[in-house]
């Protein structure tokens, strides 16, 4: 009760400083505006008519909230203007903290906990995003030779930098006599020009800012991803974090549990849905043997098995091949056919049990994802809303301005295909 009344508070006194690009354990924010900006970010980097590369850093911390200092957060508080009779309940809140390990009988004497935070409290999450807050938390300024940017977004201890490379501004010849063979990032014998390296500013920056908050980079966990469309134009992507060695690169980078592929297509995002709900499919067939009715399964199937090919579906809806979509929607269909009788068409079969087509769902939670994010979102600048509307083809009115958009890939992101539908498109 206490927590709640803590929160009432403080959120309405820190909201205006905390970092935009946090989307997590705040109301009226989703993984899906975490990913929705970077992977925005990332398509207008590389829809420009010079050649441009994105760089991407999944970061991870190790034991974030176990690391957590009671003081640093408590004066970072103090500078966003909290009062001191909330210092003081906070105070009281995080002192005097302690843990005892049960094991069966047996039972530890209890030990003192000087830091850290309740990673089951909401109070402890808040206390988190607050200690976190600092790290990073502005964009640095772009640079004006070359155009590079950069750009971090935020869940909770999660967190991504990405920034553009411009391919034929930043690249030198590589100083560096490398041993033959060459692979294929070194074939061109070209490397990023330190001054030009914005990625490799920002890891530092970020390196720093954690080592001054008394946190620790998990460097294991840590990856990089470069989404370079030009065959001709590479160089090899050593980046390093702190005194590590050069971080992993990787094709896939799964970020909040979905996969971001280098090319940005979904083939390994949608292997992951398809797998995970297709090991629900025996769970029907048992229940059917068991007797269960058939709503009872139906229920249990929309709970448990097409959760799993709806995730964070306004992110990737609009990049489906076709080829894909069938694939999401066979394992509906495998799925019903599971536990009603399989000499029934299936899709007549999902009409009989109210299950709308797959395709169709996606599109309405576009829609209301977009409808929800412009009304009441923190992430509303996602958006251009367009002052003077204006009736477009149809005489549909237009309220929200469509990005410029180059090439296909681009055009097929979330933004532009999410704006679409605000503006009353369905595709």
């Amino acid at each position: 009760m206490l927590e709640n009344l803590l929160g009432d508070w403080l959120l309405p006194l820190v909201d205006e400083y905390l970092d935009p690009g946090q989307c997590g354990g705040l109301r009226n924010t989703s993984i899906q505006h975490y990913l929705i900006k970077l992977l925005d970010f990332i398509h207008k980097g590389l829809d420009q008519r010079t050649p441009h590369a994105v760089v991407v850093a999944a970061l991870d911390l190790s034991k974030a909230y176990n690391r957590g200092n009671h003081q640093l957060v408590i004066e970072d508080l103090h500078n966003m203007h909290v009062p001191n009779w909330i210092l003081a309940l906070l105070c009281s809140y995080l002192s005097s903290r302690s843990i005892v390990v049960k094991y069966q009988d047996t039972e530890a004497s209890p030990r003192q906990l000087p830091g850290g935070f309740g990673a089951g409290t909401w109070l402890g999450g808040f206390l988190f995003i607050v200690k976190f807050n600092g790290i990073c938390m502005r964009p640095p300024v772009p640079r004006q030779i070359t155009g590079n940017s950069a750009m971090q977004v935020k869940y909770i201890d999660d967190s991504t930098k990405a920034a553009t490379i411009n391919l034929k501004s930043s690249l030198i010849p590589d100083p560096t006599a490398r041993p033959f063979p060459l692979n294929t990032n070194e074939r061109t014998q070209m490397i990023i020009n330190p001054s030009e390296n914005i990625m490799q500013d920002e890891l530092n920056k970020f390196h720093y800012e954690v080592t001054s908050n008394k946190l620790v980079v998990n460097e294991k966990k840590t990856q990089i991803m470069v989404c370079n469309p030009s065959r001709k134009l590479v160089f090899p992507p050593e980046f390093t974090i702190g005194p590590s060695e050069v971080l992993e690169v990787s094709s896939t980078l799964k970020i909040l549990g979905i996969q971001v592929q280098h090319d940005l297509k979904w083939n390994a995002q949608v292997a992951q849905m398809t797998k995970k709900a297709s090991s629900k499919v025996w769970m029907l067939r048992r229940m059917k043997q068991l007797g269960v009715d058939e709503n009872t399964i139906c229920n249990y199937w929309k709970a448990e098995g097409r959760v799993h090919l709806e995730a964070a579906s306004s992110v990737w809806t609009s990049g489906l091949t076709v080829r894909q979509a069938q694939d999401l929607q066979r394992v509906e269909h495998r799925a019903v056919a599971a536990f009603t009788s399989w000499r029934e068409d299936p899709a007549l079969t999902c009409q009989r049990l109210g299950l709308q087509p797959l395709a169709d769902r996606r599109l309405k939670l576009a829609k209301t994802f977009a409808r929800r994010t412009v009304e009441k979102s923190r992430h509303k600048n996602i958006f251009t809303r367009i002052e003077n509307p204006y009736p477009g083809r149809g005489g549909v009115r237009r309220e929200w301005r469509d990005p410029q958009c180059r090439t296909k890939r681009h055009l097929q992101s979330a933004v532009p295909f999410l704006t679409r539908l605000l503006n009353g498109h369905n595709s």
